[in-house]
């Protein structure tokens, strides 16, 4: 059930990433969109949202202020993905996804075969 949903959540990004490259190569005097371009398009309140989130609540240095660090976490790792294209993110981690689902579910059926070969 949550290995169809890992595919499902994959093929969705990899359509999405196709969907996007599509865009790009027909908008031939614009540069390709950026993820963060996107987001914002889509939503702009929820990438605010997200990264006070990530800032405050996620990041070790926000989140335990007597560390005394500046967060790492928002800038530059995510800030750094924000600025790359949209569809080779999307793309990247929608193959990544098929992939680790594709893989639990032949560890899963090996596992099924051998045990029905122990007769269990």
């Amino acid at each position: 059930m949550i290995t169809r949903f890992f595919q499902l959540l994959g093929a969705l990004l990899t359509l999405s990433a196709l969907w996007l490259f599509w865009g790009d190569v027909r908008a031939n005097d614009e540069a390709a969109r950026l993820l963060g371009q996107v987001w914002y398009e889509a939503s702009p309140g929820s990438l605010q949202l997200t990264e006070a989130v990530v800032d405050r609540y996620i990041d070790p240095c926000g989140l335990m202020p007597f560390l005394g660090c500046d967060t790492f976490i928002w800038h530059p790792f995510i800030a750094t993905l924000l600025n790359w294209p949209a569809g080779l993110v999307l793309g990247l981690l929608g193959v990544i996804i098929l992939l680790i689902s594709s893989t639990v579910t032949k560890r899963s059926r090996k596992s099924v075969r051998h045990l029905k070969k122990e007769g269990r």
